[in-house]
């Protein structure tokens, strides 16, 4: 693990990964020893890409989980209000789950033309994404 340095070599081998917790990065999927089996987050939670992005009028937000955890998927505009939750506190299975997002807010409206985020919370871990919405 290299600490406090502001560059360090490496070279990309297979898909990449970038899993925060508590401050510290682990990046996953790099050659040189940059994955770190034992850092807290390692092995945490995955967010996939929304498919299709940009979207309309839907999007699939899909996440892959360490264990089997309660879980959160929220949606937020660009001021950090909440649009829409997706999922609240169910318990999902270990692996990969998914929701879709219709474009409308928790009243039913069409949310307008814009960029949104996505935050999935299991457990301890918590990751966010982003989409566009197109009209």
């Amino acid at each position: 693990m290299i600490v406090d340095s502001e560059e360090f070599p490496f070279e990309k081998e297979g898909a990449v990964a970038a899993v925060s917790f508590e401050g510290a990065w682990t990046l996953k999927g790099w050659n040189g020893g940059g994955e770190i089996p034992d850092a807290p987050g390692a092995s945490g939670l995955i967010l996939h890409p929304a498919t299709p992005n940009p979207f309309n009028p839907t999007t699939t937000l899909a996440f892959d989980l360490p264990a089997t955890e309660a879980v959160s998927l929220r949606v937020y505009d660009l001021q950090g209000r909440l649009v829409r939750t997706l999922i609240g506190g169910e318990v999902l299975p270990q692996g990969r789950n998914e929701a879709t997002w219709d474009g409308r807010d928790d009243a039913g409206r069409r949310v307008s033309s814009g960029t949104y985020f996505w935050r999935v919370e299991a457990g301890r871990f918590s990751e966010i994404g982003r989409m566009v919405m197109v009209k």
